[in-house]
């Protein structure tokens, strides 16, 4: 209950409630100088009311302090939601490893009546409000703590997106919504049990968000830490350009065989017009992703290929005589081109939904809500046809269009409105860990999209051929005469395998630069989709000729980036916070970092992700080390007994 402190309530407009995030606490921070100012402030303020338990306290006192320096910093108009329920609050050993209790609900409330936080009660469902959500109650840093926050003399950098064992493998169920929703769900993570493949998935996670945060990740031509993006409403949104990221993997449905995909960047929510103008370590990328891989997985599903029988056309290419038979004098301004764009984003739209929904009245809502979306968002291509030409989109009209796509699609027909979409992302995730794994053990940053996938220009080439190399492998497991598990590719060197087992090579050449084409026309690769296996599953060289080249698309980066002065300075802060001495404290200095430790320790093949911190891999290595990496092979050679 909130009772207490309703007087202390500040109004805000809906607008102003909108804007806001939940509270995150698995953010962390080791720098001293954050010790400092919770020190001060549970001295100053919650030990009189908390003192029997200071360690409990100081934790979580730490851990929203963290979160309110973050968002203020990025955001000083940024509110948090926090939940005053101590339902919500509950000690989960997976998790809630960090142990926040009921007690922070005490430790808010005493700084709202102190003045270090403003806050605004909770909103049901009632007057202005009674369309859209609830509202939980929101707090934000008041005049005193942004002083505080002001004297703070550390680097914004040494704030880590997550907490060291911070699950990062989630395991999710459905609860439904309210009636009001229609049928709509939410998911909740439930506990499991770890296996080795479990564990395995961790380790690769882990190693990759500790790649991330030592990798400097911006939209180079950006003048604000943030770009603006379009929701599915299409209400304008900040996409903010975060130091780091905490990248996870979520399946669905209680069980590993679906989803699995990843989530947690800030650069998923970001607009392909921003990403093309994304900087890695201050060098230009470029973004490659699987042309209409969920049609093409289906079709491979079936054991046949769709781009071999088609000849290589566009999956989403269909006729559809109501659009095509439009006149010239009907256009009034809208070309041939806008007609084009729209026709096909109507047809991916409706036959993607269709993979995920399970009736034709959710498969029209989802298609209208969509495009309707599409159309609110100011820098989508996609223009809506006029009146003449379109007066609605009806459900008649979707059910026609419907009809033609599973006419053209009638070998995977069966899956339209099968609820499928949650297991062909399984398949689509495994390709991604893959290529994660991949260039994690390479120690070479890499960006998922889901099926698109972004990295320095000069890895380009190296990328294309991982890609087809996961993509073979992934298919070779779901093709219907496969028997037994396909011989790993020479391009997916591993970190680990299913079995935990470490099987990474360091031999690989220096990267290579792939020369993109610009914009989607005329974008496609020589990288062919897989077609079939002989019984060892290595590519059959009479079908190597004959893949369609339609099976990758490469997505320009910006031809000239003008790197802003924000760019330039965030670049430099970054060097130079690599170079600084560490000011954080360490596993020996504090035990619950040390506890922490031992949970990660826990889940993951702890010797496998410490050899991964230390060992280089070979285009990493100086002279030096190769000189090292002699006398070491050396002596394991036995050659010592010369120098007797």
């Amino acid at each position: 209950m909130v009772d207490d402190i309703k007087k202390y309530s500040i109004p805000r407009t809906r607008a102003e409630l909108m804007h806001s995030r939940p509270m995150d606490v698995h953010q962390a921070c080791y720098h001293k100088g954050m010790w400092v100012l919770r020190d001060k402030i549970y001295t100053n303020n919650l030990r009189p009311l908390m003192e029997y338990e200071s360690n409990a306290v100081k934790r979580q006192l730490q851990k929203l302090l963290v979160d309110l320096y973050q968002a203020w910093f990025h955001d000083p108009t940024l509110l948090i939601a926090v939940s005053f329920n101590n339902n919500d609050y509950v000690l989960d050993k997976r998790y809630n490893k960090i142990h926040i209790t009921q007690k922070i609900i005490t430790i808010i409330k005493q700084l709202i009546r102190d003045g270090y936080l403003y806050y605004h009660k909770g909103m049901p469902k009632r007057g202005a409000f009674r369309v859209g959500p609830s509202y939980l109650p929101r707090i934000w840093p008041s005049e005193l703590m942004i002083e505080e926050f002001k004297q703070l003399k550390f680097n914004l950098l040494d704030i880590r997106s997550h907490d060291i064992g911070k699950e990062t493998i989630i395991l999710n169920k459905k609860v439904p919504l309210p009636k009001e929703y229609k049928d709509k769900y939410k998911n909740v993570p439930i506990d499991y049990s770890d296996t080795p493949n479990i564990r395995a998935m961790r380790l690769i996670m882990t190693c990759y968000n500790e790649l991330l945060r030592t990798t400097h990740i911006d939209i180079a031509n950006a003048e604000k830490d943030y770009v603006s993006s379009y929701n599915e409403w299409g209400n304008e949104t900040k996409c903010f350009i975060k130091p780091f990221s905490f990248i996870y993997r979520s399946f669905s449905d209680r069980t590993f065989n679906k989803g699995g995909r990843i989530y947690g960047a800030w650069w998923e929510r970001c607009a392909t017009l921003h990403r093309q103008h994304i900087y890695i370590n201050g060098n230009p990328t470029v973004e490659i992703d699987y042309n209409s891989a969920h049609l093409a997985i289906l079709y491979q599903m079936k054991g046949l290929n769709y781009f071999q029988m088609s000849g290589g056309r566009d999956l989403y290419a269909l006729s559809i005589p109501l659009l095509d038979e439009v006149n010239d004098d009907q256009l009034e301004g809208y070309t041939r081109e806008d007609l084009e764009i729209f026709k096909r984003f109507l047809v991916k739209k409706l036959t993607l939904f269709a993979l995920n929904a399970e009736s034709e009245e959710s498969l029209w809502s989802a298609t209208v809500q969509g495009i309707t979306a599409e159309h609110k968002n100011p820098e989508s291509a996609v223009k809506r046809p006029p009146v003449r030409i379109l007066p609605k989109i009806s459900n008649d009209f979707l059910a026609s269009v419907f009809t033609a796509i599973k006419r053209k699609h009638y070998p995977i027909e069966d899956y339209f409105l099968s609820g499928i979409a949650p297991e062909l992302q399984r398949i689509d995730s495994n390709i991604t860990s893959n290529l994660i794994e991949h260039f994690t053990a390479l120690k070479v940053p890499i960006l998922t999209i889901h099926d698109s996938y972004i990295i320095e220009k000069k890895w380009g080439q190296t990328l294309i051929n991982a890609m087809q190399s996961a993509w073979i492998e992934e298919m070779s497991r779901i093709k219907e005469d496969t028997e037994s598990k396909p011989k790993r590719s020479k391009y997916l060197y591993r970190l680990t395998s299913n079995d935990n087992h470490y099987h990474f090579s360091n031999n690989l050449e220096k990267p290579i630069e792939l020369e993109a084409t610009q914009g989607h026309a005329g974008g496609r690769t020589e990288i062919k989709q897989m077609v079939d296996f002989e019984s060892n599953h290595q590519l059959s060289n009479k079908y190597w000729n004959q893949w369609n080249s339609e099976a990758l698309e490469v997505k320009a980066s910006a031809i000239e980036t003008t790197l802003t002065e924000r760019y330039k300075l965030s670049f430099k802060r970054f060097q130079v916070w690599l170079r600084e001495p560490d000011n954080e404290f360490s596993l020996d200095d504090l035990p619950d970092i040390r506890e922490r430790y031992e949970n990660l320790k826990s889940g993951i093949n702890i010797h496998l992700y410490e050899s991964w911190q230390r060992d280089k891999p070979y285009w990493m290595r100086t002279e030096e080390d190769m000189e090292d990496d002699e006398i070491a092979e050396w002596e394991m050679a036995g050659a010592s007994h010369l120098c007797e």
